[in-house]
């Protein structure tokens, strides 16, 4: 029963290991780190949304991911996110909910757009670490609006724009962008109990 998988850094492995993984172990996998592995494309996130039970997944420096594979995590959590609304604490007395994607980290998946970030958060929205460091295609406007339901100037966005934000305890900003700095200072003014990195003044 294998629930934990880490192969960051593991050059050699390639982009056919996430089909055998899901062909295996995709319903016991709770941890998969795939960071590093430079073959990786978007298609192999269909295999890896296979894993209904994932909970922390690491795609950090997969440079060739898109907003095409993200979407693929986002089905997963979307579907993840079904299953636990569906399930009564009373009916599943003495069990745990149903897994969810708590932890996830993109840093350096430069392919991923504002939109890809948006669509991706709508549906994961039990994610509780999210890494987006080097995600150089990312805006400040982009993220303000995915993380905290507002426009880098502060304007709330309107209720058909702005779906439920994930409950969030951590967060690495993207930082290689215009307007870094301005939000920094607004999620710490807006989310003031979420560890923000990098740190900046308030």
């Amino acid at each position: 029963r294998l629930e934990e998988l880490l192969l960051g850094g593991c050059s050699r492995l390639t982009s056919v290991t996430p089909s055998i993984l899901a062909d295996h172990c995709s319903g016991t996998l709770r941890r998969l780190g795939l960071g590093g592995m430079r073959d990786l494309i978007d298609v192999n996130c269909e295999d890896i949304a296979r894993c209904a039970g994932l909970e922390w997944l690491e795609l950090r420096a997969c440079a060739r991911i898109s907003d095409t594979g993200v979407k693929q995590i986002g089905l997963l959590a979307g579907r993840q996110s079904r299953a636990r609304a569906g399930w009564s604490a009373e009916e599943g007395a003495g069990k745990s909910p149903p897994p969810a994607l708590t932890h996830l980290d993109l840093g350096g998946v430069g392919r991923l757009s504002d939109e890809g970030l948006g669509k991706l958060l709508s549906r994961a929205v039990h994610i509780r670490t999210l890494d987006l460091r080097g995600c150089s295609s990312l805006t400040a406007d982009g993220q303000a609006r995915a993380l905290l339901g507002q426009t880098i100037s502060g304007v709330p966005t309107t209720a058909s724009q702005s779906p439920p934000l994930p409950d969030l305890g951590r967060v690495t900003l993207s930082a290689c962008c215009p307007g870094a700095d301005d939000l920094r200072r607004l999620f710490v003014r807006c989310r003031p109990n979420v560890t923000l990195f990098p740190k900046g003044e308030a």
